[in-house]
């Protein structure tokens, strides 16, 4: 289900119902992963907006995540998703730049001609091959956020869903120096930033 921001703060959970309670570790992935480990308060104005993209935009936490850079930080952000419902949602949530995945004949073609010096911030719960091309994608100081990889199966019965002719290893791309690949999980968000810093964003978010 889609929960729509106000400007400035999320929608009240009304009631502790299962349906209700998984908005809170959402919406604080999205708010923490942003601002505690993507530092997209450096990239705002008074510089050029952020560029952000989010992938797996119309998911749980991605849908989130583009409100809040767009409503607190007045980021340009695009967002990826595999299907025209979903990229019908993340417009009317007046995403910038939606790229429907399994649709578009090239997505990082797509991505890159409506972002030419690339992101700021990617925000990343898709992995493999959409993940490899948010890397390539970032601008020379970019930050990339990895809160999950749903690409990937768990089973064993398949390999990763990797751009294997790019890279090492696992096939994943290779971030460049000035670029910074981090991971961001709720419950690290005190230890990473300090308590008050950390109740702050609590505030912001959940009030």
């Amino acid at each position: 289900e889609m929960t729509v921001l106000p400007v400035a703060s999320l929608f009240k959970v009304p009631t502790a119902t299962p349906e209700w309670t998984a908005l809170p570790v959402s919406a604080l992935t999205a708010s923490g992963g942003l601002e505690v480990v993507g530092k997209i308060q450096n990239f705002a104005p008074p510089n050029a907006p952020a560029s952000v993209l989010v992938t797996g935009a119309a998911g749980g936490t991605g849908h989130i995540a583009v409100q809040w850079a767009k409503a607190m930080y007045g980021a340009r952000v695009a967002g990826t998703c595999g299907t025209a419902a979903k990229a019908d949602m993340l417009t009317s949530l007046g995403v910038d730049v939606v790229v429907n995945y399994r649709t578009s004949r090239d997505v990082e073609e797509e991505l890159r001609a409506a972002f030419p010096s690339g992101f700021d911030i990617v925000y990343d719960g898709v992995g493999g091959r959409i993940g490899d091309v948010a890397r390539r994608l970032l601008s020379p100081t970019g930050v990339f956020v990895g809160i999950g990889s749903v690409s990937q199966d768990y089973s064993g019965t398949k390999g990763p869903d990797t751009d294997n002719a790019i890279g090492a290893g696992a096939g994943t791309t290779a971030l460049k120096e000035g670029q910074t690949e981090t991971f961001f999980f709720m419950p690290a968000g005190p230890q990473m930033v300090g308590q008050a810093a950390w109740d702050d964003i609590v505030a912001r978010t959940i009030d």
